[in-house]
């Protein structure tokens, strides 16, 4: 399989894509085939130094794809599900990923391979911010964003480019824009 990799430290010129050989499953995990990736800052810090491991390593924390053969069976993803998952904070530029069945889920109806590949870190973190674990909250949860875009737009925020906050907020709680993914 193809899959890009660090070979050392530095600006987005040391990725390389490569041949490799397809991750094996191991207990609990899921081989995935991977449609498209998400592009976060971690990586970036990571690539310039910050990953504690050893050289070469793939980059890429987050991924959306469909279940390779029979390997989730066992937790009842069938073969083709498209799924989303986060396996950690590396092996996602590539065309296969294995990930623990535990960070891995179903990717919503409301949700493109593109949009579900961009959320599974940033779902994480907003869960962890409201002490609750991450989920999908439909109409009641849209409403409840776009009220605090209201109340942000009447104290006056603004983006650093000057652009108010109300129309920017209210699209992300509609579901668009603030995606970050390439599709593979």
């Amino acid at each position: 399989m193809l899959a890009i990799r660090v070979n050392e430290f530095g600006g987005p010129d040391v990725m390389r894509a490569e041949e490799v050989d397809i991750p094996r499953p191991g207990r609990d995990e899921i081989l995935v085939r991977v449609m498209a990736a998400g592009v976060g800052p971690w990586d970036v810090s990571l690539r310039q130094g910050g990953y504690p491991g050893p050289l070469p390593y793939i980059p890429g924390g987050e991924f959306a794809g469909v279940v390779e053969g029979d390997t989730g069976s066992f937790a009842s993803f069938y073969e083709g599900a498209p799924v989303y998952g986060y396996p950690g904070l590396t092996g996602c530029y590539a065309q296969y990923v294995t990930c623990p069945v535990e960070q891995l889920a179903p990717i919503p109806a409301a949700l493109s391979v593109v949009e579900a590949a961009a959320t599974p870190i940033d779902g994480l973190t907003a869960g962890r911010r409201r002490r609750r674990p991450p989920a999908y909250h439909g109409r009641r949860g849209r409403a409840r964003a776009l009220r605090r875009t209201d109340r942000a737009s009447a104290r006056g925020n603004r983006y650093r480019d000057g652009e108010p906050a109300a129309p920017r907020v209210r699209a992300q709680a509609r579901g668009g824009g603030g995606c970050r993914s390439h599709q593979a």
